[in-house]
């Protein structure tokens, strides 16, 4: 199904993240695996080879908005044009209101929403050009509702799904699907 196609995808060095490269690289798909911690996403890539898929493991903080334009690069330049993009990097604090600080929602926002929007406007171009291709947007079910001690990951999340519908909109002519998904929680490390 993803055969020839080619996917970057944000933390992807445990988790949601990790799981969703394994699928992709065993649909036939060249995954781009990016996070944080090199450790991480090097044993994402020796699982994906290990079943004879294909991919390269790139450290990125999303967070820092100037790196992701330079690793996307790479990305394109070590697989080729990117057909997908994976929007999963993530981070929780789970606190009451009062006892945020504006670090923890700082934080929150730029690597919950900001990260999305910056990943993706760094591979709208190339898909426009293309033709087409898929914005994949993980979200939460803190994004569909409030949970008490979740306000900064409720707001992020409830921003990607607001950015989610507006691009699907803006993008729809140009071929471009953009699509968000709303896990529950999930157990991880």
């Amino acid at each position: 199904m993803l055969s020839g196609k080619n996917a970057i995808i944000t933390g992807a060095g445990r988790g949601i993240g990790r799981a969703i490269a394994e699928a992709f690289a065993a649909q036939g798909c060249k995954v781009a695996v990016l996070a944080r911690t090199q450790e991480e996403i090097d044993e994402t890539i020796a699982a994906i080879k290990a079943q004879g898929g294909d991919g390269v493991a790139l450290v990125c903080d999303v967070s820092k908005v100037d790196s992701v334009s330079e690793v996307f690069q790479s990305a394109e330049e070590a697989l080729g044009p990117i057909d997908i993009l994976v929007n999963n990097a993530g981070v929780a604090c789970f606190k009451p209101f009062m006892e945020l600080s504006l670090d923890d929602w700082e934080t929150s926002l730029r690597v919950n929403l900001t990260s999305t929007f910056v990943c993706s406007q760094a591979v709208i171009p190339g898909m426009i050009k293309r033709g087409g291709g898929k914005i994949i947007n993980i979200s939460s079910v803190s994004g569909l509702k409030a949970i008490t001690d979740q306000s900064a990951y409720c707001a992020a999340k409830h921003g990607v799904n607001g950015l989610t519908k507006a691009l699907a909109l803006e993008l729809q002519p140009h071929g471009i699907g953009v699509h968000a998904i709303c896990p529950g929680g999930v157990v991880t490390r």
